[in-house]
């Protein structure tokens, strides 16, 4: 028998904002077509239309209408190196070009994951990587579902200062 997990996972869900893809696809217009909603490429369940992620709050708690689904926002998320892979056709920031391989086999060379230069790092320091939520109820989400924010107990802590204290 496995265990009861003792309270929700502050990594639930992972989210993305259609207005994050759009500050990415302005910041990174060599990478647009991979940075949208036609195709997530941050590995997120959810994609979020008419939300701004930098105005979130740690704690922000939200229930998704008729459904009885409740989801708490848990943290902004650093992304991980597959950010690099993933959007490895776009080169650097610094107008690098990448070659040879083909795009799903390129590699990044040059400044490391942490450094300034790749979507990577854009993405952590700009926080818009995407958020997690903790299910503190949960259900079965649609396609249009819509999103109702019923309490901010954290006002002052909006993602986008907590991002900025992490990883700015």
């Amino acid at each position: 028998e496995g265990e009861e997990a003792e309270g929700p996972s502050e990594r639930g869900l992972l989210a993305q904002t259609a207005e994050a893809y759009s500050k990415l696809r302005e910041a990174l217009p060599e990478s647009a077509a991979l940075l949208g909603p036609e195709r997530p490429g941050s590995g997120e369940d959810l994609f979020i239309d008419g939300l701004d992620s930098h105005e979130l709050c740690v704690g922000d708690v939200f229930t998704v209408d008729g459904t009885g689904i409740v989801l708490q926002v848990s943290s902004p998320r650093r992304p991980c190196e597959v950010w690099n892979t993933v959007h490895a056709t776009c080169g650097f920031l610094d107008g690098t070009e990448l070659t040879g391989a083909p795009p799903q086999r390129r590699r990044l060379h040059g400044p490391a994951l942490e450094t300034e230069g790749n979507v990577r790092h854009f993405a952590l320091v700009n926080t818009l990587a995407g958020f997690f939520f903790r299910v503190l109820r949960g259900g079965v989400l649609t396609t249009g579902a819509k999103l109702t924010l019923t309490s901010r107990p954290h006002p002052s802590w909006p993602l986008k200062r907590l991002g900025d204290l992490l990883y700015g």
